[in-house]
């Protein structure tokens, strides 16, 4: 594990350190989950997910609203009506 110090900036931003960086594989661009924790800051890399998850994931609800003849328009429709815009 390695341990460094760091300041935030001006505007709350801080710099990773360079060894942390190296260590942890973190690049330029990389997204970051940020959550507090009592008095700690936690960061954490999110990775990508791997290609075709979401699909893989979705299928089973796509099967049951083809099977219950749901359509994209009785979903736009129900979106509308819990947003409180019904036509």
């Amino acid at each position: 594990m390695t341990l460094a110090v760091t300041k935030t900036s001006i505007k709350g931003q801080l710099v990773i350190p360079k060894e942390i960086r190296r260590e942890l594989g973190i690049k330029e661009g990389q997204l970051m989950l940020v959550y507090a924790a009592g008095d700690r800051i936690i960061l954490k890399k999110v990775e990508a997910p791997e290609p075709g998850l979401f699909s893989m994931l979705a299928e089973p609800i796509r099967a049951k609203a083809r099977e219950r003849r749901v359509t994209r328009k009785d979903v736009e429709r129900a979106i509308r009506e819990i947003r409180g815009h019904a036509e």
